[in-house]
Formats: structure tokens, sequence, C-alpha cells
């Protein structure tokens, strides 16, 4: 082999080096800027404001019935406890007989690192009483939301 072969395979080689290190560190950036909880510029990023839209969120998945996905919003202790077929069956199982219809987040509180969510709950319950094929009911329920690791969890009332 000549000299410069040898210098063009080398230059072939530290290309597809330098590439290749450019997306590793992209796709790290990228990664990164998911597991971030900050909030774009001029959004308010207060505990309260972070925990209620991950309130919505979990009660969005709830009323749409996205088991898989309000899963995702437990704390990590209950998550190792509890599979996620488990809860989906929980949830299913208590739909037979309430159906969860709208939620509305009325208050949160933040001291620390625990937050409380006051949550306007409206459910349809089927023939509850003889006669009646079903009735809606708006109850006030209260949620724990825990700080771990920079991240803001439900916790599962037992």
């Amino acid at each position: 082999m000549n000299e410069p072969d040898m210098d063009e395979r080398d230059m072939r080689r530290s290309r597809r080096w330098s590439d290749g290190l450019a997306l590793c560190l992209l796709a790290c950036l990228g990664l990164q800027g998911c597991a971030t909880t900050s909030q774009a510029p001029g959004v308010e990023s207060s505990p309260e404001a972070l925990v209620e839209a991950r309130a919505r969120a979990r009660w969005d998945a709830l009323l749409a019935q996205e088991y898989q996905q309000a899963y995702q919003f437990l704390t990590p202790g209950d998550r190792s406890a509890l599979e996620p077929w488990d809860y989906e069956l929980r949830l299913r199982a208590n739909r037979a007989r309430v159906q969860w219809i709208g939620a509305e987040i009325k208050d949160v509180g933040c001291a620390e690192l625990r937050c409380e969510v006051s949550i306007s709950l409206t459910s349809r319950f089927m023939a509850p009483v003889p006669g009646v094929r079903e009735m809606k009911v708006t109850t006030q329920q209260e949620e724990q939301w825990i700080l771990i690791d920079d991240a803001w969890w439900h916790v599962r009332s037992k």
C-alpha cells in the first residue's frame, strides 16, 4: 500500500467517527431535554403549576381509559409494587359500576415535597337503585403528589 491510500482511509475513518460522535451528542441532548421538568421560557413552573399540569394529564388519560398512560404518573414505589396490567385490571373492574365522565382541578396546594390536589370528579353510576338506570354525581376528591428526583408523582390511595 502506498502512503496516500493510508491517509485517505484514515480520513474516512475519522469522518465516520466524528459523524457518529455528533449523532451521539445530538441524541444525548435530545434525551436530556425529554427528562427535564423545566418549562419553556415564559411558562409558569411553580410546583403548583407543574403538579396541576400532571394531575390534569393523569385525569385526561383516566377519562380516555388510557390506563397504561395513567400508570406512568404513579410513584416509582407504586409502580414497582403494582404491575401495569394489574393497575388496568383494577380500574376496568371499577368502571363496570362507576364511570368517570369529568374531572376538574379545583385547587393545588404545595408544601415542601408534597402537594395536595382537590378535584371535582363527575361520575355516572349504572343502575344505582331499582327503577333508576343511571345517576350522575359530582364529588370532591383529594389526591397526594410527591416530589421524587425532580419529578412530581401521584400517590395511589390504598
